[in-house]
């Protein structure tokens, strides 16, 4: 079997690219949870469930941010730096 020394578009994904992905997809997903909250009306008896249900997602908002413009962001990228020296 001859392999070719090509890669496919999906060999080239790494695991920071998925990272980045998830992220923008979270965000997305949060602006139109948002925007849906806003025009549609939520049945009394299932308005408890979700607001929890809402209050996870942004939370995870906030760690994907907290990630990308936080501490976390800058020790990676110290410990990267320091891994190279």
């Amino acid at each position: 079997m001859i392999k070719n020394k090509e890669m496919t578009q999906w060999e080239k994904i790494t695991s920071k690219d998925i990272r980045n992905i998830i992220a923008v997809m979270l965000v997305i997903g949060c602006f139109i949870l948002v925007y849906l909250l806003l025009i549609k009306e939520i049945p009394t008896p299932n308005r408890d469930v979700v607001m929890v249900a809402v209050g996870a997602i942004i939370a995870k908002l906030g760690d994907v941010t907290g990630y990308f413009f936080g501490s976390s962001k800058t020790d990676t990228d110290r410990a990267k730096k320091e891994s190279e020296q």
